[in-house]
């Protein structure tokens, strides 16, 4: 599923260029961005202003469940080449 990881894509292929996109129009018309230590502060400042059920609830990866399926499914894959 989509939601479990990052998407990792081959940049070969049908995927060729997914997920790539020039910001150079932005950027002419003006768009800057912010550098990582004030991105980084200000998504801490962000998440501890959350409630304290929503920060309790915190979740990054897959369950041990969905780990042994995909690695199940992974494993019994037949590999043609």
């Amino acid at each position: 599923m989509w939601s479990d990881l990052p998407a990792w894509v081959p940049d070969t292929g049908a995927f060729a260029g997914f997920m790539r996109v020039s910001a150079a129009r932005a950027v002419k018309a003006g768009l800057t961005f912010r550098s990582l230590p004030v991105t980084a502060a200000d998504t801490l400042a962000w998440f501890n202003a959350q409630p304290e059920a929503r920060r309790a609830k915190l979740k990054a990866g897959l369950s041990a469940e969905r780990e042994a399926a995909v690695l199940q499914a992974w494993h019994a894959r037949k590999v043609v080449g």
